[in-house]
């Protein structure tokens, strides 16, 4: 009997969040489009030790240790069995596996996934340094740049960066934009009954790590004092950020100094089963999102699969979401703007219409399995 083809990624660490975002919908839904056996292999940490063996029908296969050489040495004694390997980023981690595996198997299918041009966008300032380590270092990546068969890249401005040559090499011949999808299969078998505006609630949603910089959620709570609900709820999920500020203080602050928002405004903590997340985004009629920075942002995909208006800043998905015209544009870091728009569409001074909803043709275009199998064709 022929032997199944295997696909491979190696990943730092999964989590259970991770199996509902593009760490592994990405390789399942890659394998299931290639008729590949599918198998991430990842470290372990004290978070991860409960994670299923498999998922999906995907091999989950920790290593005893969460470091790179734990991967390196699992690559070496396993690198003619990967017929294709997938990475994520561009790091010194996919620098020494990507090369390490084109090394050991010439023939195989190296394919990375840029979140980001991560250490590709310090090109030009590493390609005028003096230092001969950093000139070694530009040296090998000219090398993983040469050995790459694919890469795919989510964001259009990072895309048509990565289409003029980086590092003196061109690798615009087998890159390719693609979106993060949604995971229609998931939705399907919840069998979610999906909520028109009319049944929808007035309810304002943000959903990420509560608290980071990057989220900038202390933007949404300064405008919250700002403006009267009437009536309306405010839901954040997600975990509360601890490591870079303890965001309880801030929230514990925020109450003691607006107790009549105490019982309009909720914070869940992070919700991992799918079905009861996606109820929210279901139940909500406008999802806030302030973020700073963002590479894609799977919750804006998400809260557009289940037509919220959007309220967010030109970041990740954003743009291509509103787009369609069922969402506006926060500037950032203006509290005062955001107050104006979030109390515009309580007064119903904003008309939010079911007819200006996104329709339902447009999620076949933005679905996992659409987007993988246009997207990421291998000649071989």
């Amino acid at each position: 009997m022929k032997r199944k083809k295997n696909l491979t990624l190696i990943f730092n660490s999964i989590e259970e969040e991770h199996l509902g975002k593009d760490v592994f919908l990405t390789p399942f839904y890659l394998g299931r489009v290639l008729g590949y056996a599918v198998n991430i292999v990842y470290g372990s940490t004290e978070t991860n030790k409960t994670m299923p063996k498999e998922w999906r029908g995907v091999n989950l296969h920790p290593l005893r240790q969460k470091g790179l050489l734990a991967k390196f040495f699992y690559l070496f004694w396993h690198a003619w069995s990967i017929d294709l390997l997938m990475l994520f980023h561009f790091s010194y981690g996919t620098l020494l596996l990507g090369l390490t595996y084109k090394l050991l198997h010439p023939s195989g299918i190296l394919y990375v996934k840029a979140d980001g041009l991560a250490i590709l966008a310090q090109e030009e300032q590493l390609c005028r340094s003096n230092n001969w380590k950093v000139k070694i270092l530009c040296y090998w990546f000219k090398k993983l740049l040469k050995k790459i068969d694919k890469i795919s890249i989510e964001i259009e401005d990072d895309y048509k960066r990565l289409c003029e040559p980086v590092f003196g090499i061109s690798v615009k011949d087998k890159l390719t934009l693609m979106l993060n999808g949604f995971d229609e299969d998931i939705l399907g078998n919840l069998h979610m009954e999906e909520k028109t505006l009319s049944q929808k609630e007035n309810i304002f949603l943000t959903v990420g790590r509560i608290g980071s910089y990057q989220k900038n959620s202390e933007m949404f709570l300064q405008a919250l004092k700002m403006i009267d609900l009437k009536g309306w709820k405010v839901v954040f999920i997600g975990p509360i950020e601890k490591n870079e500020n303890d965001f309880r203080v801030y929230i514990n602050s925020f109450f003691q100094n607006n107790p009549h928002l105490k019982n309009v405004v909720l914070f869940t903590g992070p919700i991992y089963d799918k079905k009861v997340l996606w109820e929210w985004y279901n139940r909500a009629k406008v999802f806030v999102f302030t973020s700073r920075f963002e590479s894609f942002g799977i919750v804006l995909m998400e809260a557009f699969r289940f037509r919220d208006y959007m309220l967010s800043t030109k970041v990740g998905f954003a743009e291509e979401a509103i787009s369609y015209g069922y969402g506006d544009f926060l500037e950032q870091e203006d509290v005062n703007a955001l107050a104006v728009k979030l109390q515009a569409i309580i007064d119903e001074k904003v008309q939010l219409k079911e007819s200006a909803m996104p329709s339902s043709t447009l999620f076949e275009k933005f679905s996992w399995e659409y987007q993988v199998s246009q997207n990421l064709k291998f000649d071989r």
